[in-house]
């Protein structure tokens, strides 16, 4: 198999949505402290799904929160607000 060049921000998505832990990607980061990994690289997503589905049901509810955050249409809950 090839070598493939990756970015860091990407090898450690990679990793990350494989359920490797902070330590283990560090590690293939060559980061001395996970906390760098996980402050960087692993902050930028939801972490929990129920409260992420819960934040977008209630934007969906509530047309005047989404105007107010300049998401677009409050049915809008893909998360593009384009």
């Amino acid at each position: 198999m090839d070598h493939v060049a990756l970015v860091p921000e990407d090898e450690a998505t990679i990793l990350d949505d494989a359920g490797q832990s902070a330590r283990h990607i560090a590690d293939q980061l060559g980061h001395a402290r996970p906390s760098l990994t996980q402050d960087v690289y692993m902050a930028r997503r939801a972490k929990n799904p129920d409260a992420e589905a819960a934040f977008k049901t209630a934007l969906n509810r509530s047309p005047d929160v989404a105007d107010r955050l300049g998401h677009g249409d409050a049915a809008d809950v893909t998360g593009t607000y384009g």
